[in-house]
């Protein structure tokens, strides 16, 4: 728990200039975990896990999985897979949940879906599967497979649309 209550601290660090010191843990949901902050006055929410089984390539990288809303930017749903490492330039994530696929965009150690339409489409197959599996080829050629569980995915889904007013269709 302590060692996830740091890594969260230092990823809202990186990922914004704004965020404010009253970061709340809102709980951990068997494997998913999810916090709250605020930035530009308005919540931010975020959701993460890391993987179950991960890659030899990435493991001391720290991988995660997150779903993050972000409210002053109106942007709600947000799936993204940090593996940790460098990926290869143009290349993308494959993901899979089931029998379904994505194709999530890298940039950096960091792989997106381009439209919300595609992370709502994922987050569905995740409240309803077992696991997400990822690969991705990193820059130096080395294959990336990880496995993340989604136990706790829709319950600590629920929670930060509660928190930070997202509307799930």
């Amino acid at each position: 728990m302590k060692r996830m209550v740091l890594w969260a601290a230092v990823m809202l660090a990186q990922t914004t200039a704004y965020a404010a010191d009253d970061e709340t843990l809102l709980g951990e949901w068997r494997d998913w975990s999810a916090m709250r902050y605020v930035e530009a006055e308005k919540p931010v929410c975020v959701m993460w896990t890391s993987p179950s089984k991960a890659s030899d390539v990435a493991r001391d990288a720290d991988p995660h999985a997150f779903v993050s809303h972000r409210s002053k930017a109106q942007i709600f749903h947000e799936v993204s897979i940090k593996v940790g490492v460098p990926l290869k330039v143009g290349s993308v994530l494959t993901a899979r949940v089931g029998d379904q696929r994505f194709t999530l965009y890298s940039d950096g150690a960091s792989a997106w879906n381009n439209a919300l339409k595609e992370d709502l489409r994922m987050i569905r197959a995740m409240r309803a599967g077992r696991d997400l599996k990822v690969s991705a080829t990193t820059a130096e050629g080395q294959k990336i497979k990880d496995t993340y569980s989604l136990f706790g995915f829709t319950d600590a889904h629920k929670r930060i649309n509660k928190e930070c007013g997202a509307k799930y269709r």
